[in-house]
């Protein structure tokens, strides 16, 4: 065998690996967040909330609940989420923001928002 059959083998392996990924992806893991959405559809309410700072973290090292951390999936206690500390009504909260939303969220300014839980899901 030449270096040239061993690298096509590999090659073979990695995008068979690959495909099976893809599947379970599909299969498994949209339907899943279609799920979520459409529950945080159901549940969010309109607030005017005062925004004191946005970071992207990881949820154990912010001030969240203890319950809220249980609630997510192993894989991604991890990851680093758009965080933002607001001030909802007398108390100051950290809300995780939406990926799309991130980046128009002004600071140190009083806004009216889509809040779905401790998920801010749109800014007005």
């Amino acid at each position: 065998m030449n270096i040239w059959s061993i690298i096509g083998i590999v090659l073979l392996v990695i995008l068979i690996i690959v495909g099976i990924f893809f599947i379970i992806y599909k299969k498994f893991i949209i339907p899943k967040v279609n799920q979520y959405n459409d529950i945080m559809k159901q549940h969010k309410s309109t607030m005017s909330i005062f925004i004191i700072s946005k970071t992207k973290g990881k949820l154990t090292d912010e001030n969240v609940p203890k319950s809220v951390i249980d609630q997510i999936p192993k894989f991604l206690r991890g990851k680093k989420f758009p965080l933002v500390k607001a001030k909802v009504g007398p108390q100051i909260v950290t809300l995780i923001a939406d990926e799309k939303i991130y980046n128009k969220i002004p600071i140190k300014k009083l806004v009216k928002a889509d809040i779905a839980g401790m998920y801010l899901v749109d800014i007005r």
